[in-house]
């Protein structure tokens, strides 16, 4: 079996529930999630909040490991992964602990019967299986006229959607550092590359900081704030996100979902060229070939 573990926003879970479902895929074995860290404080991630399981809010198949399923594989390694961390080698094992930042092509040749942790933040660890993971995962359909209207909108124009992303990166200064902020200047560069591509757009604005985007993001073309979420229901913004026709993403894998996800096959995706502010090189594996990358400085 190929034992998943789940940690960070609702990007990175989907990130590390595609690696696991194409593993099981290739292995010919069942994928189980283990979500203990959402549980567990003394795994918090000192730069980013301590987060919670949100694949529940889409409408996708997946297995909890609970006590009946953690047998002797899931045991050994988490008594593996709270001994030793990084230092032992993870292709030794049946652990298997990314070891930074980018693709490795090794995850597939891992054993059929794995504990697996990281943030695996690439299409490239789920190629083989990308299109069936984009039919699988589906949004919950849900009753709310609020959401509703909002996709009818997004619809009936040519929507771009602009991800701005702030307050979590603002945790502390090692936050702020590690991921860096993208400014107002990327943004009015995706804003001017759009309105050349893009007849007659309307842009749409999600944020973790709507107060921050009322006060300081001024352009003069047809925009809509979206607010109705108020973080609150983060799927529903990913959802909204990628029913535009065209995204403007941050550095952010819960954007990058949302483009990603979103089925317009003529789609102009822009996506900053510099990824985490303290390896400039990080962006080589996540953003995919076909988006545009903007120069951004921090």
């Amino acid at each position: 079996m190929i034992i998943m573990q789940l940690k960070g926003g609702l990007g990175n879970q989907l990130f590390q529930y595609s690696l696991g479902r194409c593993l099981s895929i290739k292995k010919h074995t069942p994928l189980f999630l283990d979500i203990s860290f959402f549980h567990d404080k003394t795994h918090e991630d000192h730069l980013l909040p301590h987060s919670k399981f949100m694949l529940n809010e889409l409408d996708l198949d997946y297995t909890i490991c609970n006590d009946h399923d953690s047998d002797r594989l899931v045991k050994k390694s988490r008594k593996a992964f709270s001994r030793f961390k990084r230092k032992i080698d993870p292709y030794n094992t049946c652990l298997f602990i990314e070891k930074g930042i980018g693709f490795d092509p090794k995850v597939f040749n891992l054993p059929k019967n794995v504990f697996v942790t990281g943030w695996f933040q690439s299409e490239k660890n789920f190629f083989p299986v990308r299109d069936l993971i984009r039919k699988e995962i589906r949004f919950k359909k849900i009753e709310d006229r609020a959401n509703e209207l909002m996709a009818s909108k997004i619809n009936s124009v040519n929507s771009v959607s602009i991800h701005i992303r702030r307050t979590d990166y603002f945790k502390n200064d090692e936050s702020e550092s590690y991921f860096g902020i993208l400014g107002l200047n990327y943004y009015k560069k995706c804003v001017d590359i759009m309105r050349d591509k893009v007849f007659d757009p309307h842009f749409f604005i999600f944020s973790d900081d709507i107060d921050w985007v009322r006060k300081k993001f001024k352009i003069s073309e047809n925009i809509t704030i979206v607010d109705i979420n108020v973080n609150a229901h983060p799927a529903q913004d990913m959802r909204l996100m990628s029913l535009c026709k065209h995204n403007i993403i941050a550095n952010s894998s819960f954007s990058w979902w949302a483009a990603y996800l979103n089925c317009n096959p003529d789609k102009i995706v822009l996506a900053p060229s510099l990824w985490f502010g303290t390896d400039p090189k990080s962006i080589k594996d996540i953003v995919p070939d076909s988006w545009i990358k903007i120069d951004n400085q921090w």
